[in-house]
């Protein structure tokens, strides 16, 4: 599934990402995937694997298809959010 980084923390390298079919957000925390960890930035179009617990919504396996793709999307959406 393709999905937008709307917001990360590279340290942590975590993640909350917009996914194409407009379910709940999805979080990812690469702490879990070792070596194999992508390191994402927000407006990234990335593709990732997608599951669903009772509560949350996962992220798994990503793969960035564009960097930077929407880099502006996840500011004018905050700038929105704040009136």
């Amino acid at each position: 599934m393709l999905g937008l980084v709307l917001w990360c923390d590279g340290t942590a390298r975590r993640a909350l990402i917009w996914c194409e079919d407009h379910g709940d957000l999805a979080w990812y925390d690469a702490g879990g995937e070792g070596a194999a960890a992508v390191p994402v930035r927000a407006g990234d179009l990335v593709r990732v694997g997608v599951s669903a617990a009772p509560g949350l919504r996962r992220a798994w396996a990503l793969r960035i298809v564009a960097r930077g793709a929407h880099a502006e999307l996840p500011r004018l959406l905050s700038r929105d959010a704040a009136g």
